[in-house]
């Protein structure tokens, strides 16, 4: 009991400092950035992969995969552990490149969602596609590094 204590605390002091690192990170960029349509436009085209990468990375991947995973290790042997990881890479990897391509060309589309504000043809908005565009591969980068975390 004592050292899940320990192990609680260590992880929610860990968590306050990294929430607080973000805090200094955001007023760093403010300082130097300011608030001006180039950070604005990076923020917007950043968000949606933020939150994929809440899902895969801290999320509903590492629940579900670290037990199949330990499961299939202990009970039918590493290679078929390494069958399990083989087959889903190859899984997440098609999946990257469908949601990259339909990124691209629903990228019009997701962005009316998320910045409703911003005319098409402006700007602002072809400034934040052209970002969001360069940010559609982080999502299989993200994928594939969950994969490879749950498989550690």
């Amino acid at each position: 009991m004592e050292k899940l204590l320990k192990n609680t605390a260590l992880t929610g002091f860990l968590t306050f400092c990294s929430r607080g690192l973000g805090l200094i990170r955001d007023a760093c960029i403010a300082m130097i950035f300011g608030t001006t349509v180039f950070t604005d436009a990076f923020f917007i085209a950043l968000r949606p992969f933020d939150l994929v990468r809440k899902m895969f990375s801290d999320g509903v991947f590492g629940t579900t995969f670290i037990p199949a995973f330990s499961k299939e290790h202990e009970l039918r042997g590493p290679g078929r552990a390494r069958s399990l990881f083989l087959s889903l890479l190859i899984y997440l990897s098609l999946a990257g490149v469908f949601m990259v391509v339909l990124g691209v060309l629903a990228g019009p589309a997701i962005l009316a969602v998320i910045a409703p504000g911003y005319a098409p043809g402006s700007y602002e908005h072809e400034l934040t596609l052209i970002l969001f565009n360069i940010m559609l591969p982080y999502v299989w980068f993200i994928m594939l590094t969950a994969l490879c975390m749950g498989v550690l």
